[in-house]
């Protein structure tokens, strides 16, 4: 349907026309007094004012024929400026109707247009497929009350009663909608409340985003983060995390509390793992943290000891590893913890009985030898009486040629 305008220009022509006729008739008009006037009606207009009335009748027409022909031609002009304006807010508004109804109607997020009278209630595509209810089935707001999850409906609720009370006039919040096919979907709702000052009446806008992704995202993302929550807790190495040289975003498990006897409050103290590091492995550790620290090497492993409170010690095997993120250039730092208390204690064991032995080995009187069968050349002890008596040096007992130069030709 097409609205009917005005032609500026054709208005202007009849305006134009409209005054040079009133000019035209405001001539005759003084044309016809001057005539008039001039007329000999006797001795009365012999006098000399009587010879002057023609012409001031005659400037008297010109000036009311001229000023008429201004006045009209002003107002003229000034309606066909205002013709020609409405014509082009009418256009301008056919325009601006059509672009917002372009975005009404292709717009992904869903919107709710409803009189407060609920004489109209209008939604477009989008607002139908999020809630998978038709645009001709649409026309009830209690429709998509009713689908709303009772887990969310209480909040909405309480709401929209701020909305009436005038306490509020927008909020927003995630709710779920259950569908008439039987899924759900998850909204992001926006409503405000709008008032026509001028005629007093309101209007309820609503908006909606799925975001059914993202919360399925999110879900997600909370599994796999308890997932690996549960495996960085049980893990019986200790694990440490940080941002190099940032210690307040220090992270450790609990197996790094054990190990090194720091809390995890505790472990975000600068430098409170180093003053707790047994001192003649200090020296050692610092060396490895001043190379890493000028990059001539990424990580380091090292076995040494933490003193816990109580004076305890625990032998562990550290490794650090700096990681650098190549999109935000933020160094990360990893340390890691193996309890190794126990595998030293049995090596100082193995090494006691060892020197046990290796004393008991090498003070007997009997020449003794042991070896591998087969791999005598890596494997071959012997003690000193053995190489005393055999006349072979401990350095060469490894040789068997060396035993068969020894031995006498007749045996």
């Amino acid at each position: 349907m097409q609205t009917v305008g005005f032609t500026p220009l054709r208005h202007g022509r009849r305006s134009r026309l409209l005054a040079v006729l009133i000019l035209l008739g405001g001539l005759g008009l003084s044309f016809a007094g001057w005539w008039y006037a001039g007329v000999d009606k006797g001795a009365e207009f012999a006098a000399e004012r009587a010879r002057l009335l023609p012409w001031l009748i005659l400037g008297s027409g010109l000036a009311f024929a001229i000023a008429s022909s201004l006045l009209v031609w002003a107002l003229a002009a000034a309606r066909a400026r205002a013709l020609g304006r409405a014509d082009r807010m009418t256009e301008d508004l056919k325009r601006t109707e059509a672009r917002f109804r372009l975005i009404f109607e292709w717009l992904p997020v869903g919107i709710s247009w409803r009189e407060l009278n609920g004489k109209q209630f209008f939604h477009n595509p989008a607002h139908a497929q999020i809630t998978g209810v038709p645009l001709e089935q649409s026309g009830d707001a209690q429709t998509f009350f009713r689908m709303t999850h009772p887990d969310d409906w209480k909040r909405q609720e309480e709401l929209m009663a701020k909305i009436e009370s005038g306490e509020i006039e927008t909020f927003s919040l995630e709710k779920r909608y259950q569908r008439p096919d039987g899924s759900t979907v998850w909204v992001a709702l926006t409503m405000r409340r709008l008032r026509d000052q001028a005629s007093g009446g309101g209007y309820d806008l609503y908006t909606l985003v799925d975001i059914t992704a993202l919360k399925r995202a999110e879900e997600h993302m909370a599994r796999q983060e308890a997932r690996f929550k549960f495996i960085y807790e049980a893990v019986p190495v200790g694990l440490s995390w940080a941002v190099l040289d940032q210690p307040d975003t220090r992270l450790v498990n609990s197996a790094h509390q054990r190990i090194s006897g720091v809390s995890a409050e505790r472990a975000r103290e600068p430098g409170i793992h180093l003053r707790v590091t047994h001192p003649d492995d200090l020296p050692r550790q610092m060396e490895l943290i001043g190379r890493l620290k000028r990059g001539e090497i990424d990580h380091y492993v090292m076995e040494k000891r933490y003193v816990h409170a109580d004076g305890s010690v625990v032998w562990t095997t550290l490794t650090v590893r700096h990681f650098r993120d190549p999109s935000t250039g933020i160094v990360q730092e990893v340390v890691a913890l193996v309890d190794i208390t126990d595998l030293k204690r049995v090596q100082a064991e193995l090494a006691g009985h060892e020197a046990r032995f290796r004393f008991i080995f090498e003070l007997v009187p009997v020449g003794l030898s042991w070896f591998q069968v087969g791999h005598q050349r890596e494997t071959h002890l012997v003690n000193s009486a053995h190489a005393r008596i055999t006349g072979v040096p401990l350095e060469k007992c490894r040789s068997p040629e060396a035993y068969a130069q020894a031995t006498h030709p007749e045996d």
